[in-house]
């Protein structure tokens, strides 16, 4: 007589038998698509958490200003273009402001950073990539830099340092202009050096805050 240890009338062969079928079934599982579902876990997770820590990041605004029809003057606002071009982390935001002046203020007061690019006069040669921290520049600029070509944007930076719509971060990536009159084309000097001033860029927006 064949022992039966569930005491419901199976036999132990009949037990063997079913777990061994529950093992084909559960190998033929893991060979399928169900093994294909639990290799891709992990790389949802790390999507997931690579979300996570980039909306942990403090958002930036970049803003390109000048005016595109006096030749290196407007750089700004193609150099605003061409990042536009190029890969971004997800807290950067890009704005082409050009003159707009006061508007500037409502643009960015809602980020924690602002990286300005201007054509900025600082006693260099034509193409010479700079950088200045807003604060400085409205409290008086340092000897290095004689003055901001765009005056129009430093009066704005201080009317909203006043009225406390200004960002504590703000800086301003600038460019020696070469040539600011009448015309679409930048000069030579600074086509030569627009890839530095791009870049100089997108170091500031990955710096730790």
């Amino acid at each position: 007589m064949t022992f039966d240890p569930t005491g419901c009338g199976l036999n132990i062969d009949c037990v063997c038998s079913l777990q061994r079928n529950k093992y084909a079934r559960f190998s033929k599982r893991d060979n399928g698509s169900d093994l294909q579902r639990d290799e891709r876990q992990p790389r949802v997770i790390s999507a997931v958490r690579a979300q996570q820590e980039s909306s942990s990041s403090r958002p930036i605004a970049v803003v390109g200003v000048g005016n595109i029809l006096l030749s290196d003057e407007g750089v700004g606002v193609h150099a605003a273009r061409g990042l536009k071009e190029r890969s971004l982390p997800p807290y950067v935001r890009v704005f082409e402001l050009g003159t707009r002046g006061l508007e500037i203020l409502e643009t960015i007061e809602e980020f924690e950073k602002v990286v300005f690019i201007d054509a900025v006069r600082f006693g260099a040669s034509p193409g010479s990539v700079g950088r200045w921290h807003v604060g400085k520049v409205i409290d008086g600029s340092p000897p290095s830099m004689v003055s901001l070509h765009q005056m129009d944007l430093l009066t704005t930076l201080k009317i909203g340092r006043a009225t406390a719509k200004l960002p504590d971060d703000v800086v301003i990536i600038g460019i020696e202009p070469k040539v600011l009159t009448p015309g679409l084309e930048l000069s030579s000097e600074v086509r030569a050096k627009f890839d530095e001033l791009l870049n100089s860029v997108l170091k500031e927006c990955s710096a730790p805050g």
